[in-house]
């Protein structure tokens, strides 16, 4: 067979089967000086191959240590972020406490002032009514938006539950 033969035959495969192409490639990464070059230097100063092997492992001592060094630096940093966003949340948890303590009192006083004007001044029943009115359409305002919260939060679990088989 010619080699215009072997073409054709594998032009002719060609349109049957498509042609696979296995592309292998390695990577050598040799940190600091070949044995080769070592050799070189030892051959023109005694000692000098040593010296370079020598200086080659303090360097890379050197360099773990900087980058131990950058590792710690990097877990004190999150750790200090974690710190502060602990603070932050129980900030936000004692004014919440704090809030819905105050807000329950103010609740309370209304209530007991409308009673007592009800009682005293019944002839005047809007301001009782008007004075329970303010806190109860908050209380309600607060829950509605608590419910639509706990109503949104399902929903969302509803749809992400359902796209994961």
């Amino acid at each position: 067979m010619t080699e215009q033969d072997d073409i054709k035959t594998s032009g002719s495969a060609n349109r049957e089967q498509p042609l696979q192409v296995a592309i292998q490639r390695e990577v050598i990464h040799i940190s600091g000086y070949s044995p080769e070059v070592l050799e070189k230097f030892e051959s023109i100063i005694d000692g000098s191959a040593r010296e370079l092997f020598d200086n080659m492992l303090e360097e890379s001592r050197c360099r773990r240590a900087i980058e131990r060094d950058a590792l710690d630096a990097n877990i004190l940093v999150r750790s200090r972020k974690l710190d502060e966003s602990r603070k932050k949340t129980s900030g936000i948890i004692i004014s919440n406490i704090i809030g819905q303590f105050l807000g329950f009192i103010v609740c309370m006083t209304c209530i007991g002032a409308a009673v007592y004007l009800g009682i005293v001044s019944p002839e005047y029943w809007k301001v009782p009514v008007a004075i329970t009115a303010i806190p109860t359409a908050t209380v309600i305002w607060a829950l509605r938006g608590r419910w639509q919260k706990d109503k949104n939060h399902k929903n969302n679990g509803n749809e992400t539950n359902n796209e994961t088989p």
